[in-house]
């Protein structure tokens, strides 16, 4: 698909919190202040009626706003996915409900696509917006509170992913691929993740079916909230731990250069140890801390996925055996 230089863009906000209906409407706000105007925005309303009839009353009046909802909350990827179908942009764009865009975020996208044909996808730059009077992350880490982090490209730039958090993708690319649910979406337990990488895993299959056709354009900005809840020693346990399992799955995926999907991995860890230790030699305790926490849960997570794979094959052979004797 060729894009011209002025095309409607769909941009998919998927919400579920009344608690951030301001912030939700501080994220459409940014969407109306862009300098581009070709656009139209879908906003998903996940499994709160409550909030979609609040939603649903406020921009009853805006053509430019279409606010859908689904029965239950299925999870960011159904929403998406719904968003997607409703959508008539040839590019459709996505943004959390807890961020806002810059004025030219629209404009940026567009101007990539247009001197990039061969691109599929077009992610940027995540800034964290911290709640005021909280200690800030490490850069190293800041991919915990969804920002982006320290190690990718100053430019612009083919990589393996982005974020959903500030991407556009070509509509055709949707005929294909579109966004999946793969690892226990709503259940608990010890190896359930808290988070699903459902960017992540969209992006290897895209790079799978094209290679080098994810472009990462740091001039593409949108702030992404942090409340002091997302700085708890808590949650960046929960949230590295589930990391480590994400990636012990993602390394199993199914696509043609399965042994380079997590090559990238490799380099940021040596970039993070060597973090750690000039933290140490600096007198930079809270750092190095939060660091060595990082690459411990993540360890610790990916060792435990693995392990629990390696007794659930082990347990399925010996069913298979068991039926085969019998």
């Amino acid at each position: 698909m060729i894009i011209d230089k002025n095309p409607l863009i769909s941009v998919v906000i998927c919400a579920f919190s009344s608690k951030r209906f301001d912030m939700t409407i501080d994220c459409i706000h940014s969407i109306f202040n862009n300098t581009y105007k070709n656009y139209e925005i879908l906003l998903v309303v996940d499994g709160n009626h409550e909030l979609k009839q609040k939603m649903d009353d406020k921009f009853k009046d805006n053509k430019n706003v279409i606010v859908s909802g689904n029965g239950k909350n299925e999870g960011p990827s159904i929403a998406r996915n719904k968003g997607i179908y409703d959508a008539k942009g040839d590019i459709i764009a996505f943004i959390d409900d807890d961020a806002f865009a810059e004025p030219d975020w629209l404009e940026r996208i567009a101007k990539d696509f247009s001197e990039y044909p061969e691109i599929l996808v077009v992610g940027g730059k995540l800034l964290p917006d911290y709640e005021s009077g909280v200690k800030k992350l490490p850069e190293e880490i800041l991919w915990i509170v969804g920002g982006t982090y320290k190690g990718h490209p100053e430019n612009r730039q083919t990589v393996r992913n982005v974020f959903t958090g500030n991407m556009a993708v070509k509509r055709d690319v949707f005929n294909d691929i579109m966004f999946e649910v793969p690892y226990n979406h709503g259940k608990k337990g010890f190896l359930s993740p808290i988070k699903q990488l459902e960017d992540t895993v969209f992006c290897i299959r895209v790079n799978d079916k094209k290679q080098n056709s994810v472009l990462y354009d740091p001039e593409i900005v949108a702030y992404h909230y942090v409340p002091k809840e997302r700085l708890s020693l808590k949650y960046i346990f929960d949230r590295t731990f589930s990391e480590g399992i994400l990636k012990a799955k993602i390394g199993k995926i199914d696509v043609k250069d399965n042994d380079k999907v997590l090559s990238y991995e490799h380099g940021y860890l040596i970039m993070v140890l060597v973090s750690i230790i000039k933290n140490f030699c600096t007198l930079k305790i809270r750092n190095a801390f939060l660091l060595s926490l990082t690459v411990s849960c993540v360890a610790l997570g990916y060792i435990c996925c693995s392990l629990q794979e390696k007794y659930l094959n082990i347990k399925r052979r010996i069913i298979c055996k068991t039926t085969e004797l019998a």
